[in-house]
């Protein structure tokens, strides 16, 4: 039971850090830059878009880049950078190029661990409950999945 919640919390914090930290708390906090004059509005409009064709490059590569790298790494290194995009957007005065590539990154990695992290989960949970319906059969040393498994996916 222990590793059944242990994987819906990794599922379940990725997507919270996906959607909801490397998407929308940026995104609420245009209002107030462009006020304190940090970003025009026009600017700020190109932040957000740099945002979602990130998601969408994140989206698109993610499985292709889960076949090179393993997806607990990936997802670390997701997490990992799309926090560092985010802490690097709160720096003022930098060129206003490197906040879009902030910007882009942190989509790249919203999207990966959107779409990455569940289905590691879910992987792993399958795999999981399938190791205690393999059973041992005799002396050949051969696994069968018991009736109940097959039952279970008809």
């Amino acid at each position: 039971m222990q590793n059944t919640s242990r994987l819906f919390w990794v599922a379940f914090l990725s997507t919270c850090l996906g959607i909801g930290l490397f998407r929308f708390s940026y995104t609420s906090l245009m209002p107030l830059l462009v006020e304190q004059k940090w970003f025009t509005a026009s600017f700020a409009s190109y932040l957000s878009s740099a945002n979602l064709l990130g998601y969408l490059i994140g989206a698109l590569l993610a499985h292709a880049a889960s076949r090179y790298i393993q997806d607990k790494k990936l997802i670390s290194i997701s997490a990992f950078l799309g926090s560092l995009s985010l802490l690097l957007c709160a720096i003022h005065g930098l060129p206003e190029f490197l906040y879009i590539v902030f910007r882009l990154f942190s989509g790249i990695a919203g999207a990966t661990l959107m779409v990455l992290a569940p289905s590691y989960a879910g992987a792993l949970q399958i795999s999981f409950v399938l190791s205690f319906l393999l059973v041992y059969k005799g002396n050949k040393r051969r696994y069968r999945l018991s009736r109940h498994t097959s039952q279970a996916f008809l």
